[in-house]
């Protein structure tokens, strides 16, 4: 994984890899946050879930810089997955 401030810091972004099944697969997650007005944005996409879709989350952020976001994407053929995600 490869995490990096960008946009003069405005935004921080995570590039990742993993694996599954002995197949590779990446990722890429943009975190921004107006964090006076405690609210957050994230844009998701994954080589392995997204099926070249954008996720679009809403969330809050504290003033600690603690984010938590949630929302859901397509898993057919069964119902759309989500959760919640939270910082530590």
């Amino acid at each position: 994984m490869v995490i990096a401030p960008i946009t003069k810091g405005k935004f921080l972004s995570f590039a990742y890899m993993w694996s599954f099944k002995e197949e590779e697969h990446e990722g890429f997650l943009l975190i921004g946050s107006g964090k006076a007005e405690g609210v957050a944005t994230a844009a998701w996409v994954d080589s392995f879930h997204m099926g070249g879709k954008i996720m679009a989350c809403e969330g809050t952020v504290d003033e600690q810089g603690k984010f938590d976001f949630f929302d859901s994407y397509e898993a057919p053929p069964g119902p759309d997955w989500g959760g919640e995600s939270k910082s530590p």
